[in-house]
């Protein structure tokens, strides 16, 4: 439900900076899209590491929590009609980084709660839940937001929405038995960071300059689309 509604958010967030950024609108989506998935690649080592020493279950409910507030502030400004596009960037910051922390941690979970015979299975729900969502959020985005008036405040009520669907997954950790489940303790924080940098291959410095420049790149694109086409006859 919550893979729903974060689709559906996503929609509805750039239509939403489509409508505040009027003349801008494709430089405003462009840096929205950088600011919310740059947590990405700046603290996905750090969350990784974190997702090893902290209970996976208490972790997971805080990454929902993190995820559903941005929401719930968006949506409530949007609704308002208060919402700017400064307040956008910062809450999809904030959503990014959420995000960041989740993805391990989630993806590592479902190993964690199977027998290994059970593995391959879950991991292959897991993967079908998340596309599944994919291709539906978008879609009953579209028609929520025609439904709601198809403007800003439209998207408002749409993002509130994924700020309910994540009361779903954070019931459900609650009330899960996951006692069994380890916690991984035994490297130090910043060894366990470099031990990830190393595997990786590269220095984290030149995979951080290489995105920067791919969200700088992405930017400056959209920027260039806006400017008008002439037409000779």
């Amino acid at each position: 439900m919550s893979n729903t509604g974060t689709w559906m958010q996503r929609v509805a967030q750039d239509w939403l900076v489509l409508e505040l950024a009027v003349g801008s609108g494709a430089t405003a989506l462009g840096i929205t899209t950088g600011l919310q998935f740059l947590p990405f690649l700046l603290l996905t080592p750090f969350a990784g590491l974190v997702a090893d020493r902290m209970p996976k279950q208490r972790l997971l409910q805080l990454t929902n929590l993190g995820m559903a507030l941005p929401a719930a502030v968006l949506g409530l400004l949007a609704v308002t009609g208060t919402a700017e596009v400064w307040h956008v960037y910062v809450l999809a910051f904030l959503l990014g980084s959420a995000s960041a922390f989740d993805a391990p941690a989630r993806q590592s979970f479902v190993s964690e709660l199977v027998d290994p015979v059970d593995l391959t299975n879950a991991v292959g729900l897991n993967s079908a839940s998340f596309n599944a969502a994919r291709l539906v959020g978008p879609g009953l985005a579209g028609v929520l937001i025609a439904a709601f008036g198809g403007g800003a405040v439209a998207t408002g009520w749409v993002i509130l929405l994924n700020a309910v669907s994540y009361a779903a997954p954070i019931w459900s950790l609650r009330h899960l038995d996951a006692s069994e489940v380890g916690v991984y303790t035994n490297l130090i924080p910043i060894v366990g960071v470099l031990t990830g940098v190393v595997v990786l291959g590269e220095p984290l410095s030149v995979r951080a300059i290489v995105g920067g420049l791919v969200v700088m790149l992405s930017v400056w694109i959209t920027s260039r689309s806006e400017r008008p086409i002439a037409v000779t006859a």
